[in-house]
């Protein structure tokens, strides 16, 4: 009985636990491998880029406001055309303020005459110092009148403070103005500058004189079409965004922009050289961190890896592969480290 429930133990012990190797390299053999795709490493340099819309102004844009109230009684240029600095827009009808000019300049014509005989007597003892003294002030109250009222008058006619196209008119012959309002705005597109909000994690990457490729704002849009070069970049973020303006000097096809329009500045972020780029779809979350597969003699070898920066649709991965590895990018979501697998 004793031999019998030895025996049959032996059997049980037998039957569970015991594998020999030639076994295990049987099932091992047997197992169905994962169908994968590779692609050979190998290193290469590729930039990083950022890109950013931006707004289009133009070099110069002046607003001209009147500074006397009065009626306007002529207009020199129609919207579209160009003005020079200093060129005349509109005059305003004159005659009060010409009329104040002249009574200004009789009244210090009269007040000249007033302190000459004043200082002649003073000089003779016949008037006291007080009767010389209001003669000088009156003469020099006079003197200014006269100077304010010349200053008004040639404020009637409104001239362009820069050289530029005038954009836009607001007003037209026999309508009244008062002081402050509006009445042409001009702009120089000659040249022509963009302006760029950039988020504190990027602007460390920039410097002024830096060349930009700028484009169209439209997805897909690839191609360069315009040239812009870094001039300033904000030292201070602003309040509300917490952004730093970045501005930019249009060099290159800014012929067909307009102040107001969207472009896309791309900034260089950095180059990396002698790196391995690979799919980002490649790298595989693990609960250890990311790693990639690669085939070695029909098997997945799982490598942990870093990924330097995301660049499009690729990784930057600085080290811990080598050139010549066998990447596995399709089907490594289905395979472990081990893994036997089979290449397309």
């Amino acid at each position: 009985m004793r031999l019998l429930t030895a025996v049959f133990l032996s059997l049980i012990i037998a039957g569970c636990g015991g594998q020999n190797p030639e076994q295990t390299e049987t099932r091992r053999n047997e197992e169905k491998p994962v169908d994968v795709r590779t692609a050979v490493l190998e290193k290469r340099s590729i930039p990083d880029y950022f890109t950013l819309p931006g707004t289009v102004e133009a070099w110069e844009s002046a607003t001209v406001s009147v500074d006397l109230a009065g009626t306007v009684i002529k207009t020199y240029a129609e919207e579209g055309e160009k003005l020079t600095k200093g060129s005349s827009v509109i005059s305003l009808d004159t005659s009060t303020y010409k009329a104040a000019a002249d009574n200004s300049r009789a009244t210090l014509a009269l007040a000249e005459k007033e302190y000459a005989r004043a200082k002649l007597l003073y000089e003779s003892d016949a008037v006291s110092k007080q009767t010389y003294d209001q003669a000088l002030a009156a003469l020099e109250q006079a003197d200014a009148d006269l100077r304010y009222s010349e200053a008004q008058l040639g404020k009637a006619v409104l001239k362009s403070p820069i050289t530029g196209w005038l954009d836009r008119r607001y007003i037209d012959t026999g309508e009244y103005v008062a002081p402050g309002d509006p009445v042409a705005v001009i702009v120089n597109t000659d040249r022509m500058r963009l302006i760029v909000d950039v988020p504190e994690k990027d602007v460390r990457f920039l410097k002024e004189g830096t060349e930009v490729e700028l484009f169209e704002a439209q997805v897909n849009k690839d191609g360069a079409e315009y040239k812009g070069k870094v001039l300033h970049v904000a030292k201070q973020a602003e309040a509300a965004t917490k952004t730093y303006r970045v501005k930019l000097e249009i060099t290159g096809g800014k012929e067909k922009l307009r102040p107001g329009m969207i472009i896309r500045a791309r900034f260089l972020r950095r180059e990396f050289a002698d790196v391995f780029v690979i799919p980002v779809f490649s790298v595989v979350d693990k609960q250890e961190g990311k790693v990639v597969f690669v085939e070695k003699d029909g098997r997945a070898v799982q490598i942990p890896v870093a990924v330097s920066a995301v660049v499009g649709e690729n990784a930057v991965i600085e080290n811990g592969l080598n050139a010549g590895d066998r990447l596995i990018i399709k089907g490594q979501q289905f395979v472990a480290d081990g893994s036997k697998v089979q290449a397309e």
